[in-house]
C-alpha cells in the first residue's frame, strides 16, 4: 500500500546573458501598484521523497488523504482494520494471565518443598525438578509477554502517519 510523500523546494535559475543598459533605458521608480505573471517551464524534483508502507498487512480501513493534497507531520495518512488483531490481542492478554498464575503456583511449590528439604522430607532431586519447573514458568511468562508486545505494536503499526509535511505524489492503494 505504498505512498509518494514529497516536499518540494522552489529554486529558479536563469541562463541568460547579461543585459547592458544605457541612460535612455533607466528611469526613476517611485512607489505604486504593480502585478505581472511571469511563467516558467521546467521540471520540479522534491527536496525530500520518502515511499509510505505500513508494517502491518490488511484491509484499509480509512484513508484520509488523495494524491495532490498538502499534509503536515504527524498526520494520519490511512488506518487498516485492527479487529482480528484486537481479537488476538485479548487472547494474548488471557495466556499472559494464566503463565503468571501458573508462575506463581510454581512459585508456592518451589517454597513448600524447598521448606521439606531443609526438614529432610524432600530430596536434593525433588527441589531440583520443582525450580525447574519454576525457571520454566518464568521463562514462559517472559514469553507471553513479548507476544502480547509484538501483537500491540503491530495494531500501532495498522496507522500510517506523515513522517514530514509534504504533498501526497502517489497513491497506489483505494478503499
Amino acid at each position: 500500500l505504498p505512498f509518494i510523500l514529497s516536499a518540494f523546494v522552489f529554486n529558479f535559475s536563469f541562463s541568460e546573458t547579461p543585459i547592458l543598459l544605457t541612460q535612455a533605458d533607466i528611469a526613476r521608480v517611485k512607489p505604486s501598484s504593480y502585478a505581472k505573471e511571469i511563467h516558467f517551464t521546467g521540471t520540479l524534483k522534491p527536496s525530500r521523497q520518502v515511499i509510505l508502507n505500513t508494517k502491518t498487512s490488511g484491509e484499509i480501513l480509512s484513508m484520509s488523504v488523495n494524491v495532490g493534497d498538502e499534509v503536515k507531520e504527524g498526520e494520519l495518512i490511512f488506518k487498516i482494520d485492527t479487529k482480528d488483531l484486537e481479537l488476538i490481542e485479548r487472547q494474548s492478554k488471557a495466556a499472559l494471565d494464566a503463565k503468571l498464575i501458573e508462575s506463581e503456583l510454581a512459585k508456592r511449590k518451589l517454597k513448600q518443598v524447598k521448606k521439606l528439604a531443609k526438614d529432610n522430607f524432600a530430596s536434593s532431586s525433588d527441589l531440583d525438578s520443582v525450580n525447574d519447573q519454576y525457571q520454566i514458568s518464568l521463562a514462559q511468562v517472559q514469553s507471553a509477554k513479548a507476544s502480547l508486545e509484538r501483537i500491540q505494536q503491530q495494531i500501532q503499526d495498522a496507522q500510517l502517519y506523515a513522517p514530514f509535511s509534504g504533498v501526497i505524489a502517489e497513491r497506489q492503494a483505494d478503499v
